[in-house]
């Protein structure tokens, strides 16, 4: 499950006040509105930077008035909720490893550190062939998702279950660009840029003991990122109810929580095959 929130006010007003005798015109502009934008946060989905969906604009008196104003208003509001549901089932001998697991594969071309292959000119007094002719794409892949792993260990007395249970949760945050040095055709150093992905890694590991038919609830993954931006005039945007003109804000809340929800039922391999000749009998 997931829920993001933004919520993002930027206001610039601007002044052109003439004073007249020596100070003539005095001129007040502000750009706090673009300082206070919201940003994406590393959690997915997050509504951060999206963007202005109210945009207002306008203006009072003229160049020739002692007092010109204007002003820029862009407001944001929104608001996601998301779930997603997967509900596998397996069965599994007592003491032995099941693995449920949801993920997609993510492919980067990357780029390349070496130059390889060769190229062959021919001119009028034969060929000429020189090393370093073209690039090696280098591949990376990432594998982002959950994966859930139980051992379930039947007890002596056939009524409960003994479960080892492992979470695994892979998020991908995106791709990091750096500098390296590696040598070209010359061994002289050059300096390139490469893209590295980023990812996330969370797990929780415990081990419980559960009635047989009885339910599981572990939800103790829970990702959470706050991001309040506020930007404006010092001072002024301090003074109460005015303050708003000289004052922009930005909000950003995005939560991700991953629940397990495990049941365990036991099947004991006697008990099956007296229902199935059972079963049969009354077929007959």
């Amino acid at each position: 499950m997931s829920e993001n929130f933004l919520e993002e006010i930027g206001l610039d007003v601007d002044f052109n006040v003439n004073l007249g005798n020596k100070w003539g015109l005095v001129t007040i502009d502000q750009d706090s509105y673009t300082s206070a934008a919201s940003t994406e946060s590393d959690i997915s989905q997050s509504l951060g930077g999206i963007g202005a969906s109210a945009t207002a604009s306008g203006g009072y008196g003229s160049i020739l008035d002692d007092l010109q104003v204007a002003f820029l208003l862009k407001a944001t509001q929104a608001h996601r909720d998301a779930k997603s549901l997967n509900a596998p089932r397996a069965t599994v001998l007592s003491g032995e490893t099941v693995n449920f697991q949801l993920s997609r594969y993510i492919i980067f071309a990357l780029t390349p550190l070496q130059e390889s292959g060769t190229t062959t000119t021919g001119t009028a007094t034969g060929t000429t062939t020189e090393s370093g002719g073209g690039l090696t794409p280098q591949y990376y892949t990432i594998q982002p998702g959950n994966a859930l792993y139980i051992t379930p260990i039947i007890t002596h007395d056939k009524k409960n279950v003994l479960l080892n249970i492992m979470t695994v949760q892979n998020q991908f945050l995106g791709v990091r660009k750096s500098e390296v040095e590696i040598p070209n055709n010359n061994n002289e150093p050059q300096t390139i840029n490469v893209e590295i992905p980023e990812t996330e890694y969370l797990t929780i590991s415990t081990r419980v003991n559960i009635p047989d038919g009885g339910t599981l609830l572990l939800g103790g993954q829970k990702i959470t990122s706050e991001s309040e931006i506020e930007a404006g005039v010092p001072v002024l945007s301090k003074i109460p109810i005015l303050g708003r003109v000289f004052r922009n804000t930005s909000k950003v809340r995005d939560y991700k929580i991953l629940l397990v929800l495990v049941k365990s039922t036991i099947l004991l391999q006697d008990e099956r095959e007296a229902e199935a000749i059972g079963a049969m009998e009354n077929g007959l």
